[in-house]
């Protein structure tokens, strides 16, 4: 192994870390900018979370599971509505 290797080694190490600790979570806060009112959740404090390393992380679990759950949550609505159409008297058991 020669000096122009290591040399090629360490900067795909620091460029993987600047990668993961600068540009990724400065991604996910504008992300979050965005998503959290949508959610109904406090946009300062989810841009902090999703900038902090390590934490975002875990934050990001977290968020996952909140959109899926919020896309659950709309999808059984949606399924109660239209079943509450096709109890109506007069309907033709039809969606439209």
């Amino acid at each position: 192994m020669n000096f122009s290797d290591l040399q090629s080694a360490d900067a795909i190490w620091w460029w993987t870390a600047v990668f993961n600790f600068g540009v990724l979570p400065v991604l996910y806060s504008i992300g979050m900018y965005f998503l959290a009112p949508r959610l109904n959740a406090n946009r300062p404090l989810w841009v902090v979370l999703a900038l902090i390393p390590y934490v975002n992380w875990i934050f990001e679990v977290y968020v996952m599971f909140k959109v899926l759950f919020r896309i659950l949550d709309n999808l059984a609505e949606i399924k109660a509505m239209l079943a509450r159409r096709a109890a109506l008297p007069g309907a033709e058991g039809e969606i439209r």
